[in-house]
């Protein structure tokens, strides 16, 4: 097998001797670096903040080892196998001597274009708490290093291990996203009648009909009752029928955003 990168331009063919393949959930939205503290050597968002919040110095850019500018996105993923299956590997970890519990953590890389703009990677996006990805990684190893975590039986610090996959584009790996965050339901707060209507408002008209039964002899006695509730409900919303109903004003003309010294770069072009 055998994997085709781009490399300065060029395409070139590679055999695949490492493959890493992984399906999960991400635990929380991806957070984004693109600074960093001169001082503290920390990393931050400059969305955010364009200062270190330890020790007020101004942030800098964060850069390869060759100068260019660099955004990293970094989100941690929780496997999808059954959880009985995640059970079993909890106890078979901790049978074994000096078995220490993974945690799984992926980062995602995003370099200045010529024009000097720098955006989130494209992944970034759609990398929220609930979503569903997988990562495939090629041809080069993730970073392992342990950390001290609360188990979650005992509630005492235990020894862990961290599994850091990079993902690099031009080695040929892909992040996809599988399914989105199922908590966009639980968003709103409005309280609506079982038709569908705001609790506010009277529901909307439906009349009793036995099962197979056809509206037939009193259909002009429903479609008036109808009509006056129609009347009732405009009625509480402020809205006469007898006057056309405002035209929206045309929509104008935004200016776009642009970089500095550039009125035809768009710094947000390619962010999600």
């Amino acid at each position: 097998m055998t994997q085709t990168t781009n490399t300065q331009g060029q395409l070139e063919q590679h055999p695949v001797n490492l493959a890493i393949k992984f399906q999960g959930y991400l635990g929380h939205d991806n957070k984004y670096f693109d600074r960093t503290c001169p001082n503290c050597k920390g990393y931050h968002c400059s969305y955010h903040t364009a200062t270190c919040p330890e020790c007020g110095a101004q942030l800098t850019y964060i850069t390869t080892g060759k100068g260019t500018r660099m955004g990293i996105s970094e989100g941690s993923i929780y496997t999808s196998l059954p959880s009985k299956q995640k059970e079993r590997d909890i106890v078979a970890t901790k049978a074994n001597k000096n078995g220490m519990e993974p945690k799984y953590r992926f980062k995602l890389f995003s370099f200045a274009d010529e024009n000097g703009v720098l955006a989130p990677h494209p992944a970034h996006g759609f990398c929220k708490e609930g979503a569903m990805i997988e990562i495939i990684t090629i041809n080069h190893q993730p970073v392992f290093k342990w950390f001290m975590g609360k188990d979650k039986e005992t509630g005492q610090q235990v020894a862990k291990v961290e599994m850091m996959m990079n993902v690099f584009d031009n080695y040929g790996d892909k992040v996809t996203l599988l399914r989105g965050p199922k908590k966009n339901a639980a968003l709103t707060t409005t309280v609506i009648n079982p038709d569908g209507t705001p609790a506010s408002l009277p529901p909307i008209y439906n009349p009793p009909a036995q099962a197979g039964q056809q509206i037939n002899g009193d259909l002009a006695g429903v479609l008036a009752a109808m009509k006056a509730q129609i009347e009732q409900i405009t009625a509480q919303l402020g809205v006469n029928p007898a006057q056309p109903a405002p035209q929206p004003a045309a929509p104008q003309p935004q200016a776009p955003v642009s970089s500095p010294g550039d009125s035809s770069v768009d710094p947000f072009a390619g962010a999600l």
